[in-house]
């Protein structure tokens, strides 16, 4: 996974697709597809949320108003509504990447939303069997803890 080789990926929205889970750069194509087109289950089956983050993610679950809860089947569904939220619409360009050991890698991406706002990401994935994931931490299960905490505007 090197740099230059990923540095070429550069997609419009209309050219994300469900691209598999077989590289690490394939499972971020298809968490864009899957969060962008409203595919909830493969987001879902897309994201690995365990150890602190999936203990915070199911104390929110428990957390929120029984109208709210009821609307989520699991704490994993509950995460992959919320980040499908998070993903602009526009372009994503794969700008760096790292090989943190045999079965993890980090992903930087430009993204760009249809107002042509521009975000950085970075991104970890691990191998999970035949399958990349794309890692929940902590920090993303407590910004979206602290949403759907905060009073509605």
């Amino acid at each position: 996974y090197t740099s230059s080789a990923l540095c070429s990926w550069k997609w419009p929205v209309e050219r994300w697709r469900n691209a598999g889970s077989a590289t690490p750069v394939a499972a971020l194509e298809t968490v864009l597809w899957a969060a962008a087109g409203g595919d909830m289950e493969l987001l879902e089956r897309s994201l690995s949320l365990s150890g602190d983050a999936r203990v915070k993610a199911v104390q929110l679950l428990e957390q929120l108003p029984a109208s709210l809860r009821g609307q989520f089947t699991s704490p994993e569904q509950m995460i992959a509504v919320l980040t499908a939220k998070d993903v602009p619409l526009g372009s994503a360009r794969l700008i760096d990447s790292k090989l943190k050991n045999e079965n993890e890698v980090a992903l930087a991406a430009q993204l760009v939303g249809t107002d042509k706002k521009t975000t950085y990401a970075y991104f970890s994935l691990r191998q999970e069997g035949e399958n990349w994931k794309l890692i929940v931490p902590v920090p993303v299960v407590e910004k979206y803890a602290a949403r759907l905490k905060a009073p509605s505007p």
